[in-house]
């Protein structure tokens, strides 16, 4: 008895979640970042360089 209920609690948890939640969007994406760490991040003149850099 108490596995099906268990089993009924969860199921309604996964309904609700797929009923009810929905994707959020940005319309910009902030990234923070610490030049200090050469060659990964670091500024150049006056821009931001190196291999983190590229990944964004």
């Amino acid at each position: 008895m108490k596995f099906a209920l268990a089993s009924l609690t969860a199921a309604a948890a996964v309904a609700a979640t797929l009923a009810f939640g929905q994707p959020a969007f940005a319309d910009d994406l902030i990234v923070a970042t610490d030049t200090a760490f050469v060659p990964f991040e670091f500024k150049e003149g006056d821009k931001y360089v190196g291999f983190d850099i590229d990944l964004w």
